[in-house]
């Protein structure tokens, strides 16, 4: 009795291990087979209360250059401080969260060899410099309201409103509308989704759908806009990389860009130039508080371009640093 019993528990050992052993890996689960290892969960998700604003400052650095095939070079430096106020209105509509935007005002320098200009559109006694043609398309959103949707999953939906709409209408009108082709897509550009949605979207799609913890690694799909293009990423990874009882710090890094446009507006060609490649890296950075308050955003883009206009081929390297910072939030 004693030796069937021993073997009976050998063979429901060894079907046990047989089974674990054919078991395949989930995804997103931690491969380590040490199931005594146990992380903590975080849920991330961020909250707008109604009537509740928050107003942002966006700092935005770039450095740019652009070499020709004959090794003609062309430099510039521009810095642009945005900001802006959003709130919700009122509860979401079928998951969707609506946010009521405005962009209140623009600090703006550009340096370009011995030449530099600076505006303030807070100094009343300071006069826009629109003969600059990188102004000119600059502040275009300035003092633009508008509303942004937000889906279920907290990704970026669209951009929308009155106003807007009323302004697009406008740029492309037939009659009244922007003449010249060039600055007509310039300004589009401007008012489009992604530009508007870049600039006021802090949470980029990196807001998780399910609780995660700091060793789980996502990829995700990742867009933004950078000197009159939108590029896209579908294999952005993202980790929560700081999990306290103040804050939550989700990191993304990408290296992969799909450019959105095949032609587009760059500076020194009074003509639409064929895209061509790019290559470079980029991350981002979101900070917010375990109750859901979005502090700051950080972007690091550092991308070398290939365009190509007839016979011409046209470098650019761009470097761009962004961070948005909440200033404060207040009731409505």
């Amino acid at each position: 009795m004693k030796l069937k019993f021993f073997f009976f528990i050998n063979i429901v050992a060894l079907a046990s291990m047989n089974f674990a052993f054919s078991q395949p890996n989930m995804k997103g689960q931690d491969e380590d087979t040490d199931t005594s290892k146990q992380y903590a969960k975080y849920i991330v998700r961020p909250k707008y209360p109604i009537n509740l604003a928050f107003h942002y400052i966006l700092i935005d650095n770039t450095k740019y250059e652009q070499v020709l095939s004959d090794s003609t070079k062309r430099e510039f430096e521009r810095n642009m401080t945005y900001y802006f106020t959003f709130y919700s209105p009122g509860s979401p509509v079928d998951g969707f969260t609506k946010l009521r935007v405005s962009i209140d005002s623009l600090e703006y320098s550009f340096k370009s060899g011995n030449d530099s200009v600076y505006y303030n559109s807070q100094l009343d006694d300071q006069v826009p410099p629109f003969n600059i043609p990188d102004f000119d398309i600059s502040s275009v959103i300035l003092g633009k309201d508008f509303e942004l949707l937000y889906s279920p999953y907290w990704d970026f939906g669209k951009v929308q409103g009155d106003n807007l709409i009323a302004k697009r209408n406008y740029i492309n009108d037939p009659i009244e509308g922007i003449p010249d082709p060039i600055r007509k897509y310039q300004w589009n550009f401007q008012l489009s989704d992604d530009n508007l949605g870049f600039t006021v979207d802090l949470l980029k799609n990196l807001i998780p759908t399910h609780s995660i913890d700091t060793h789980l690694v996502r990829n995700i799909p990742f867009k933004f806009a950078v000197e009159g293009l939108s590029f896209y990423t579908d294999s952005a990874k993202v980790q929560l990389v700081t999990a306290n009882s103040s804050k939550y710090v989700l990191s993304a890094s990408f290296d992969h860009f799909i450019p959105l446009q095949k032609e587009s507006v760059i500076p020194g060609f009074l003509t639409f130039v064929d895209f061509e490649k790019v290559d470079g890296t980029g991350s981002y950075t979101l900070n917010l508080t375990p109750q859901g308050r979005v502090d700051a955003g950080e972007l690091n883009l550092d991308l070398n371009l290939q365009f190509k206009d007839r016979n011409e081929i046209i470098h650019e390297k761009i470097q761009k640093h962004s961070i948005w910072q909440l200033i404060k939030n207040y009731r409505i």
